[in-house]
């Protein structure tokens, strides 16, 4: 084949050929602004007045405080306190909370004897920086001061 024909026959091979480079930019896909972070009400979940087998429940709010969603792996009893607390097992499941929304999580405590004060924890896993890899909030529980008492009224 004479070269006249086979230079332009190149040229056209490259020119068809497929892009396969690639570019970095800037941003490397990245659209995401902020972190997110959680606060949450009350510090301690405190029980207090707690009577003889009776259930007492009050909810764990936690809110969605940062730039992005917060996302919450896991929000469950780690100590229970000999079985004090405890929390319902829809309470595990995975949430995404966009900025300034909450969610409520019930704690629930039962006291069967009299025991001074017990202390436990709730253990929430999320993608906030600040509390990795996980955040404890503690529980406590005290018995009513007449517990026992054949005077009280009922």
């Amino acid at each position: 084949m004479p070269l006249r024909f086979l230079v332009p026959a190149l040229a056209l091979l490259c020119a068809c050929q497929a892009e396969t480079s690639f570019q970095n930019t800037d941003d490397d896909g990245d659209d995401v602004l902020g972190k997110g972070e959680l606060e949450w009400l009350p510090e301690t979940v405190a029980f207090t007045d707690l009577q003889p087998s009776i259930t007492v429940s009050q909810m764990l709010k936690i809110t969605s405080a940062g730039e992005n969603n917060l996302v919450i792996q896991e929000v469950r009893i780690i100590d229970s306190g000999g079985g004090v607390f405890y929390m319902g097992e829809d309470d595990f499941e995975t949430v995404e909370l966009v900025p300034g929304t909450s969610r409520e999580f019930p704690v629930t405590a039962t006291m069967d004897e009299w025991v001074e004060l017990v202390e436990g924890a709730i253990r929430v896993e999320s993608n906030d920086s600040d509390y990795a890899p996980y955040l404890e909030i503690a529980c406590t529980a005290a018995p009513a001061a007449d517990w026992g008492d054949d005077t009280a009224v009922e």
